[in-house]
């Protein structure tokens, strides 16, 4: 829940580097960088303003060339490339983000090939750089703390318990920052009146807005499975810009969705996970308008598990409505075996699987 000593060191180098590099960004002098003696002498401050961080037990980091080391590692500190025997010369990738947005230009094929992009107009005439060190909403509650509020704005029995558990489940160093309570509390304040609810939450990157979201979902899913074991449909849906998004939340979702397995178990059900990676069609004849149906728009219910560890299992029933397109086409591509065939036909749907790193299998019995 909080930075690690090697992380908060080096966070706070990167703000010292880019504390220097900002005095000369901002006159949009974006081709200079930074000189080997400017970076020891930042990552030689850092280490002596932070002793304490750097004297903990779990700290890696005790010289300014292990700090280095580690900031080149993430990608927060990149060498420029020089001329040979020339000293070296750095960036970090604030200072090299904005060259290469201040160096954008246009090109048009033929006219700027090779080395003629230089010629290529610019696309950025101007830009003001306003530098900030980063900030993150103080992290102070504890789990019983955060209990607390929740409770006092909670009266469901089920969901106070779920949310418990949840807490319960995490380590005891835990702690929580305000806004995400808060937030938490207000969702599921909204989940159990059953009234319409919209709740926004805003904060820096980094900050916490995931746990403020899954915690209440998790939570509310928890309680309704285990009043209605037998339930199906999605009831949760979360939207991502990106699919690097969705692939980095994915293994933490799955396992914050784990803590609850051993109450739900006692009722033989579990929470469950699903993942789509854009529209995918029900019907191996992607050529066909009237098989060219997406899967979330003719998914009638869905119930998606985690099987062996080979792959991961959707299995969909689709409207009846899916199988008279398919009859009524005057297309001969559109009069597939899948709609001749009496009984339901399974139709696979390979994906790739971002979690196991197998492919996911989807299964659809087409009626």
């Amino acid at each position: 829940m909080t930075l690690t000593p090697d992380l908060s060191l080096v966070e706070k180098a990167l703000d010292k580097l880019e504390r220097l590099e900002v005095r000369v960004l901002v006159w949009g002098l974006v081709d200079s960088a930074l000189s080997n003696t400017e970076v020891e002498d930042a990552l030689r401050d850092t280490l002596n303003e932070n002793q304490a961080v750097a004297a903990a037990a779990s700290c890696t980091i005790d010289t300014e060339a292990r700090l280095r080391e580690r900031l080149l590692e993430l990608g927060y500190l990149t060498e420029v490339p020089g001329r040979p025997l020339a000293p070296a010369r750095y960036r970090t990738r604030m200072a090299e983000g904005v060259r290469l947005f201040a160096r954008l230009r246009q090109l048009f094929p033929g006219k700027h090939d090779g080395s003629d992009w230089v010629s290529g107009a610019t696309l950025v005439a101007d830009y003001r750089l306003l530098w900030r060190p980063r900030k993150y909403p103080a992290r102070d509650l504890t789990p019983d703390d955060a209990h607390a509020v929740i409770a006092a704005r909670i009266t469901d029995p089920r969901l106070l318990a779920a949310v418990k558990r949840w807490l319960d489940a995490g380590e005891p160093s835990w702690r929580f920052a305000r806004f995400q309570i808060d937030a938490s509390a207000r969702i599921l304040e909204g989940l159990s009146m059953r009234s319409p609810r919209g709740t926004l939450v805003a904060a820096g990157t980094g900050s916490g807005k995931t746990l403020a979201f899954y915690l209440p979902a998790l939570a509310w899913l928890s309680s309704e499975r285990k009043t209605q074991p037998r339930s199906r449909g999605v009831r949760v849906l979360a939207l991502y810009p990106r699919n690097e998004l969705l692939k980095d939340q994915l293994a933490e979702v799955y396992g914050q969705a784990r803590k609850f397995d051993d109450e739900l178990g006692r009722v033989g059900t579990t929470l469950s996970v699903g993942v789509l990676f854009g529209d995918q069609k029900l019907c191996r004849h992607d050529r066909s308008p009237a098989c060219s149906v997406s899967l979330q728009t003719m998914v009638r219910s869905t119930e998606i598990r985690l099987t062996n560890g080979a792959s991961m299992e959707a299995t969909t029933t689709t409207r009846t409505a899916f199988q008279s397109r398919c009859k009524a086409s005057a297309s001969p591509v559109a009069r597939c075996s899948c709609a001749k065939q009496p009984s339901p036909r399974r139709s696979a749907v390979r994906l790739p699987c971002p979690l196991l790193r197998r492919r996911a299998l989807f299964h659809a019995p087409l009626r």
